[in-house]
């Protein structure tokens, strides 16, 4: 599977070792880890500009944003396009991103009782 930085045009895709699956909550803790270190200049891209977007509380140093990098979210990726603020985003967009800002504040911190389908940050269990 392959990347696709963040306001790098021209630049091709990346490959990552193993490939990020489609599901990231599949990932162990330290495979996360080893991801974030691989994308660290698409977390350097994003963070900032999530925080700029979000209506959530803003997305922590240790946020991975990176995720948004992945073709996981390839989908959210292409719809946030190039805004800069979150005026320029239609409603839905805001909302899905203010979830996937949500569902992912401790992704980079734990990989306990994770549910990846619950409509919020709640734990189960």
């Amino acid at each position: 599977m392959t990347t696709d930085p963040p306001n790098r045009p021209g630049a091709g895709p990346r490959l990552l070792s193993p490939p990020f699956p489609h599901d990231p909550r599949s990932v162990p803790l330290a495979q996360r880890r080893r991801y974030a270190d691989e994308l660290a200049a698409a977390q350097a891209a994003w963070l900032p500009r999530l925080r700029t977007l979000c209506d959530t509380a803003p997305p922590a140093d240790d946020f991975p944003a990176f995720l948004l990098a992945t073709e996981a979210f390839l989908s959210l990726r292409r719809r946030l396009g190039a805004a800069v603020c979150r005026r320029a985003l239609p409603a839905d967009v805001a909302d899905e991103l203010d979830h996937f800002v949500d569902a992912y504040r401790d992704y980079l911190r734990t990989d306990e009782r994770e549910d990846a389908f619950a409509p919020t940050n709640q734990r189960v269990g």
